[in-house]
């Protein structure tokens, strides 16, 4: 999953609008629509606001490994402190949220 992708499934998977995320990181909200369409890419700086915002480490918003605390990671999905499932190369809605099952169904596929 790119930072594109990877930025709005975060934003969402916490349930923040665009307007939302942006007061909390103290940016603009147009900056978050030009990062999520993939016009602009954010500083490490903002990316550092932006992961605080979003409550992961900010390198979660750029690679797939992370190594928070709250989080158990499998390679093609992570599960947040809440217990769910993020599917890591999902860009929308309906393929956000996987179960376990399907998360080491990704791991065994992306293994062959």
């Amino acid at each position: 999953m790119n930072l594109t992708c990877r930025l709005k499934s975060f934003r969402r998977l916490r349930g923040y609008s665009q307007t939302e995320l942006a007061q909390r990181a103290s940016v603009a909200q147009s900056q978050i629509s030009k990062w999520e369409g993939g016009v602009e890419i954010p500083q490490i700086e903002t990316l550092m606001k932006l992961g605080k915002a979003l409550h992961l480490p900010w390198h979660m918003l750029i690679s797939a490994r992370g190594d928070a605390d709250d989080m158990e990671e499998l390679p093609g999905a992570i599960q947040d402190s809440d217990g769910r499932w993020l599917n890591t190369s999902a860009c929308s809605e309906d393929e956000l949220y996987i179960t376990r099952e399907q998360a080491i169904a990704i791991l065994i596929a992306e293994s062959k």
